[in-house]
């Protein structure tokens, strides 16, 4: 079994319930850095650019060496921010997990990606095993909305990773704003660009709700993608309905996996750039950290009695989202969203 599809077993076995909880995180999403030259409107990030923060190498390579102690299992390094790629020592951070025979998959605005100062990470980036996520919500002035930079110059960067043979994945958030162009976009792309997929999601969290696109133009839109012919994967993840609420009323006599698709301090965990431990990147400086790395181990923190605590809260949500009616439209229900 090759590590993408090792990965992608083990969190299906925690979709299904087959495992309640690994013994320690597949994934980590490593905030890099807080620092951010773009200003996304949707962020649900609250502390960009708020006394600049870059994660330490040391606190970086004690990390790995705790995880080289508990587990013998390739773990997924989510390099996130901010901007990941605005660290001055990033290509060493991609260096340092490498070597370790980790996995790393970068969640980039792509501005950066033939930067020469990085152009050092490709001799460690695996196409077989590493990914590259690029957030891109439209051409032109319908990404200019969204966030800030025409789309067209990321598009120029798509084309320098695909020279290189790396195939990245797109996420584009649909908002008022973009959501009439986003058949247009993915046709561009299909025929422009090679990426693997792209995964379409509305705003997170209630702060947002006042940019969500109509509902009704969201279910056309659904509509119309089922008749494209793209050469790319679409993942739909915004039917919704802006619910948030962990007492939910609807109820729904059938009901599948799709609530469980949360793993948050299952099967992940999120580390921010001074070390602090939270069970997703949407708790970030929302609630109290479940730890902190530099004064305790990565196993410790895993198994702290914070921890247990935030998933039987977490499980109450999943109980409650099993019988809400819009289970089928919520490929993933996010219990961070209701900050």
């Amino acid at each position: 079994m090759n590590t993408n599809n090792y990965f992608t077993s083990v969190k299906q076995l925690l979709y299904k319930g087959e495992l309640n909880r690994l013994t320690m995180p597949i994934e980590i999403y490593l905030e890099v850095t807080n620092v951010c030259e773009m200003g996304c409107i949707y962020c649900y990030k609250t502390n960009l650019n708020n006394g600049k923060s870059f994660l330490s190498l040391k606190l970086l390579k004690k990390l790995l060496i705790e995880i080289k102690n508990a587990v013998s299992t390739p773990i997924l390094f989510v390099l996130e921010g901010g901007e990941p790629l605005l660290h001055p020592n990033f290509d060493e951070i991609v260096y340092l997990i490498k070597k370790n025979n980790h996995c790393i998959d970068i969640i980039t605005n792509g501005l950066l990606l033939d930067d020469e100062k990085i152009c050092s990470m490709y001799d460690y980036f695996d196409i077989y095993k590493d990914e590259i996520q690029i957030s891109l919500d439209g051409l032109s002035q319908e990404n200019y909305k969204n966030r800030n930079i025409p789309g067209d110059i990321v598009i120029e960067k798509i084309k320098y990773l695909n020279s290189k043979k790396i195939i990245p994945r797109i996420n584009s958030v649909i908002t008022k704003y973009n959501c009439d162009e986003i058949l247009s976009f993915l046709r561009f792309l299909s025929n422009e660009v090679d990426i693997s997929s792209v995964t379409l999601s509305s705003v997170i969290g209630k702060k947002n709700m006042n940019l969500q696109a109509p509902l009704e133009k969201r279910r056309n839109l659904s509509i119309k993608l089922k008749e494209e012919n793209l050469n790319f994967q679409i993942y739909e993840n915004f039917l919704h309905k802006n619910c948030y609420s962990i007492k939910c009323t609807e109820r729904f006599a059938e009901h599948d996996d799709y609530h469980r698709r949360c793993t948050a301090l299952t099967g992940k965990i999120s580390v921010s750039t001074d070390g602090y431990v939270y069970p997703c990147v949407f708790y970030e400086n929302h609630i109290k950290p479940i730890g902190d790395l530099n004064e305790d181990s990565l196993e410790r923190i895993w198994n702290s009695k914070l921890a247990n605590e935030f998933i039987i809260w977490k499980n109450d949500i999943s109980e409650n989202c099993t019988y809400c009616k819009q289970n089928l439209n919520c490929t993933q229900i996010c219990a961070g969203g209701i900050f």
